[in-house]
């Protein structure tokens, strides 16, 4: 079968294994009988399950960015912030919900049966996903407790400690993050929208990285040991500069500062102070020596790749105008064909659907293997003509042999030509797709 965005899908046939259930084909859909369930469950590619992972990604940036800088003290816990907290806490409860309605992929199959749905999630996420949900609520009880001055008659520097401690347990729901980010790019169609979008969920990374490094290193810089510490040296540098005191987002952006530069040749005027801190920049480089270069190399390859494809793509145009140029091709001529090239080229990167020779694992894989994938693929397109669907029934052998050696795939782009009139048949074409 032949396709693209716009294409149609062929399945070429130049001249055949057992019948199979073509009930039970990869990307089918089980769903149950009742027409609640149906509207019930999501089905894992709708726009429904991408909008909800959007949402999801929003929630969980948010919570990466505010949790950090609460825990560190940088920032206080405002009622609008509290508020924004409790809608948090509503939203991945909700979530929990959604979660056992959400469908599945097994062995190529939708699973969409609300009860095998919400067996999976049970199995999975379930009590990670109520764990920490819970802990939310204990969390934002514990903070309105505090601020009705419960706290005040218990230790409050200890309670304090447990509330940011509590605070850090959402930063547990980072690796749906990964698992969001890596569904997107099943939507993304086209070399420069995927590679754009890996090289800002690298960037993105990159700057959530550094902010939990330099939160971490302020709030080693403000813990109260007694010892002298960076924070008390930027403070006193700041106000006998300024005769002002520093504020808590002039020492946050110093402390991002500050890690942004462990991770670069860059230097600044802020170094540790006590053995302490020492420490943590000492393992903080180590860390940068493993991250930034990891980081820097898939950044440096998205790119390279993608500048060569455009190279080669210039490279191929430049050799047609020379080639109209040299050969005096008409200009009304000349402009078609280059129009139709720059076409071709905009919909040959959007192509989704990948052929059997393309993909090198199933060469490796055993003929009778291959042959059983061949029936299931091109046996329901034969069985759309009456002579194929005849012999399907009375030579299953040579319908076997049909679909094994003597059917191939390809594709076509948009105003590209099959055949011209007047050529001579050589094979037998069936569309699938386009």
């Amino acid at each position: 079968p032949v396709e693209h965005s716009e294409t149609k899908a062929i399945a070429v046939w130049n001249g055949c294994a057992p019948d199979v259930d073509d009930t039970m084909v990869t990307g089918a859909e089980l769903r149950d009988d009742s027409s609640w369930s149906r509207r019930l469950v999501c089905h894992p590619f709708s726009a429904r399950r991408i909008t909800l992972d959007l949402c999801n990604a929003l929630v969980m940036a948010f919570d990466l960015t505010l949790i950090p800088l609460e825990v560190a003290g940088i920032m206080s816990m405002t009622p609008a912030l509290h508020v924004l907290g409790l809608c948090v806490t509503v939203w991945w409860t909700l979530d929990i919900l959604q979660s056992f309605c959400s469908g599945y992929q097994h062995k190529g199959v939708v699973e969409m049966r609300l009860s095998k749905t919400a067996t999976a999630y049970i199995k999975s996420w379930f009590a990670l996903d109520l764990l920490l949900v819970a802990l939310d609520w204990v969390t934002l009880i514990l903070t309105q407790l505090a601020s009705t001055g419960f706290a005040r008659s218990a230790k409050s520097i200890r309670f304090s400690r447990v509330l940011k401690i509590l605070r850090l347990s959402r930063m547990f729901r980072l690796p749906k993050l990964f698992k969001i980010i890596n569904g997107l790019q099943y939507w993304i169609s086209g070399d420069i929208m995927a590679a754009g979008l890996k090289v800002l969920v690298w960037i993105l990374g990159i700057l959530f990285v550094n902010h939990f490094i330099a939160c971490s290193w302020f709030a080693l810089g403000t813990a109260d040991d007694g010892i002298p510490s960076w924070v008390d040296t930027v403070r006193k540098f700041y106000k006998e500069h300024t005769e002002y005191e520093a504020s808590e987002w002039y020492m946050y952006t110093t402390s991002l500062h500050w890690s942004l530069t462990q991770f670069t040749p860059a230097s600044m005027e802020v170094v540790p102070v006590n053995v302490y801190e020492r420490v943590f920049t000492v393992i903080t480089i180590f860390g940068a020596l493993v991250a930034f270069s990891s980081f820097l190399s898939s950044i440096t390859n998205e790119v390279a790749s993608l500048r060569l494809k455009r190279r080669d793509h210039t490279n191929n145009q430049a050799q047609l105008v020379r080639f109209l140029s040299q050969n005096r091709v008409s200009l009304e001529l000349g402009g078609r064909l280059q129009e139709l090239a720059q076409l071709q080229q905009v919909e040959s990167s959007r192509v989704r659907r990948v052929h059997e020779k393309d993909v090198i694992l199933l060469q490796q894989m055993p003929s009778s293997l291959k042959d059983q994938l061949r029936l299931e693929v091109y046996g329901p397109i034969l069985r759309d003509h009456p002579l194929t669907r005849t012999m399907g029934i009375l030579c299953v052998s040579a319908f076997s042999r049909i679909c094994s050696s003597a059917l191939s795939q390809q594709s076509l782009l948009p105003n590209e030509e099959l055949f011209a009139f007047g050529d001579e048949a050589q094979c037998m074409y069936f569309v699938v797709a386009g």
